[in-house]
């Protein structure tokens, strides 16, 4: 029997232990415990975990923080880093490796989420044949859409094995409950009554209370544990949790105050270099000070160098006292303090809320670095949040030319027709035709019928800003596929071969970018139009050419492909312009025949089954590497 019962929590505490039992020797299920913080709920689920885990069970956990700056299936990354640490056979290789980060997983970021999903959930029913498994989601309030989702998926997918999921979260605030749709048991906590408040307060306090503190004591507090305790502690009633937690900070010498003022800033956990380097403070002082805190129970005590508040509340209660002016300087010196090598994502919220006190151009850079990392671990909906903030801080600014990159890439992320329209109109009023073009070709990328005329108006416009022509063949019927196809090989064609040129400037260099084409026709889904690393068949191309179809790298860089079908007949033209490298010809591609390498030939699976020698391979690619502009 645990040693310290829970007071007033008999029934849920119950409840848990049958669902723990039930889950060990039949089926698990989805248990949901929710309350206003402070109520009880973690403590509640520990109980019940380390019930679990006394008995054979393998207990995972996970712990969702501020979703506005947590990375995308944060909880679940934990509890698959757990998982990793208990099971060192299991193998988590795919959308798992993404999802953990590992390096060079070779998973595109348009992989499915189903696949995703299902991956998480065979990994977790892997481990319950073995013995059962318990995972415990705390936070779901701060979680992201898409880990949201994820528990649905796993609850619905696995309720005749061995795994029970719990999920604790609270039900009071501006967001409400988090949506979740599966079947659960739910365990809402309420306040103490107030004999069970008097029994609390005599447990904390050491002594019997009288009846006027009781009555005081359950009226200010509703019967919230937390606030009772808070209160007890200091011997006296105070009008709220907040006064009670600023008391009690007034105990603490003035350092050690402020250096929590430093912690607050860097979340509810944080680590004891990066504190100390925020503060500028000694590590060995800022260690000193900590264990002030820890003694005062207003932190956890330490594992490592990592610390973390005792309960969020003591961080909002310090935050809320900062001066605006402040806590913006101290998250600018908290990005300056991550450095390059720090999670993104962290990095983006610290310099969101830096505001003004970091330079624009700065926070652009690291909202667009989030944004990339997200999209690489599959989260997009926080690529998206990212992008949109990026978006917001270029529109304010008077780069025009960040203004139009942040809006195609925003556009792109929420499929927006106004927005990416918007920003079609303001790069027609820049001198830059490889930017031009390269918004044209995403908005040819965009489906639908009413957007034909523009589009085709668009790569007209960047076809004269290329060629620098004024005018420019009459197009075909207006809006038409074939015109548009036809404009689209022109204009792909024509700026890559401008930047490989005049590679020497950045403005040329914006041509070259991953605007590889369309790969079906207007019905095609969006998420398989195109995918990095592939060349696919041209819409509307014959049916002898389709297997022909070979993709040109721009300017040599072999990570980005432009799928532009040419004839047999232009292979030799365009593999001189664009120094060799590859050949955008009909399955026209320099191949190494011999381990020598000093020449290769040239193999066509075109009609007509011509080919040639194209000189030294080696040769050619070194200088093609050499004359490699920057990607952006």
């Amino acid at each position: 029997m645990d040693p310290t019962p829970l007071i007033g929590r008999e029934h849920p505490a119950g409840v848990l232990r049958s669902a723990v039992a039930r889950a060990r020797d039949s089926h698990g299920g989805l248990i949901l415990v929710t309350g206003e913080a402070g109520i009880g709920k973690t403590t509640l689920v520990a109980g019940a975990a380390e019930e679990a885990r006394r008995g054979g069970a393998l207990v995972l956990g996970g712990s969702c923080w501020e979703a506005a700056g947590t990375p995308g299936y944060w909880p679940w990354t934990q509890v698959l880093r757990a998982l990793r640490r208990a099971e060192p056979g299991t193998v988590l290789d795919g959308p798992l490796a993404a999802l953990l980060g590992d390096p060079h997983t070779g998973t595109a970021p348009e992989a499915d989420a189903f696949a995703l999903h299902d991956a998480v959930t065979s990994a977790l029913v892997a481990a319950a044949q073995h013995r059962p498994v318990l995972v415990v989601l705390d936070d779901l309030h701060w979680a992201d859409g898409a880990s949201l989702r994820l528990l649905e998926f796993a609850a619905r997918h696995t309720w005749f094995e061995r795994l029970l999921l719990i999920g604790v979260h609270r039900d009071t605030g501006p967001e409400g409950p988090p949506a979740v749709s599966a079947p659960a048991t739910t365990l809402a906590l309420t306040g103490l009554s107030r004999d069970e408040t008097g029994a609390l307060l005599a447990r904390t306090t050491g002594e019997a209370p009288d009846a006027a503190l009781i009555d005081a004591t359950h009226r200010r507090t509703g019967g919230n544990p937390f606030f009772i305790e808070q209160t007890a502690a200091l011997g006296e009633i105070t009008p709220g949790v907040r006064d009670a937690l600023h008391r009690r900070l007034a105990l603490l010498s003035a350092p050690v105050t402020a250096l929590l003022g430093h912690a607050a800033v860097l979340g509810r956990e944080f680590g004891l270099p990066l504190l100390a380097a925020v503060s500028g403070t000694h590590p060995a002082e800022a260690a000193a000070l900590l264990r002030q805190a820890v003694t005062a129970r207003l932190l956890t005590p330490p594992t490592g160098d990592r610390y973390g508040f005792a309960h969020d509340l003591v961080r909002e209660v310090l935050y809320e006292a900062l001066p605006a002016a402040h806590a913006r300087d101290r998250h600018a010196a908290a990005v300056r303090a991550l450095g390059d090598g720090a999670p993104p994502a962290e990095r983006a919220r610290h310099a969101r809320l830096a505001g003004d006190t970091l330079p624009p151009a700065d926070r652009l850079d690291i909202l667009q670095a989030a944004a990339a990392d997200a999209t690489n671990r599959l989260a997009h909906e926080e690529a998206t949040g990212h992008l949109r903030h990026a978006h917001r801080l270029a529109r304010a600014g008077d780069d025009a030319r960040a203004r139009v990159l942040t809006g195609l890439r925003y556009g792109e992320s929420v499929r927006d027709w106004d927005v990416l329209r918007r920003t079609a109109d303001e790069a027609r009023e820049l001198d830059d035709p490889g930017l031009l073009a390269r918004v044209a070709l995403s908005l040819y990328r965009v489906e639908g019928e009413e957007h034909r005329p523009f589009q085709a108006e668009m790569l007209l416009a960047a076809t004269r800003a290329l060629t620098r022509a004024g005018q420019v063949a009459a197009p075909g019927p207006a809006g038409s596929w074939a015109e548009l196809e036809r404009l689209a090989r022109k204009v792909a064609l024509q700026a890559a071969v401008r930047a490989r040129r005049g590679a020497t400037t950045r403005r040329s260099r914006s041509a070259c970018w991953p605007a590889t084409t369309r790969s079906g026709p207007p019905s095609t889904p969006p998420n398989a139009r195109y995918s990095p690393g592939r060349s696919w068949p041209w819409p509307g191309a014959p049916a002898t050419s389709t297997p022909s179809t070979s993709a040109w790298r721009c300017a040599g860089w072999p990570w980005w492909n432009w799928a532009i079908p040419a004839t047999p007949r232009s292979c030799g033209s365009s593999r001189r312009s664009a120094g060799g490298a590859d050949c955008p010809g009909t399955g026209c591609r320099c191949t190494r025949t011999r381990p020598s390498g000093r020449r290769c030939a040239v193999t066509s699976r075109s009609p007509t089954g011509s080919g040639g020698g194209c000189g030294s391979w080696r040769r050619r690619r070194r200088r093609s590497a050499s004359r490699s502009p920057t990607p952006i």
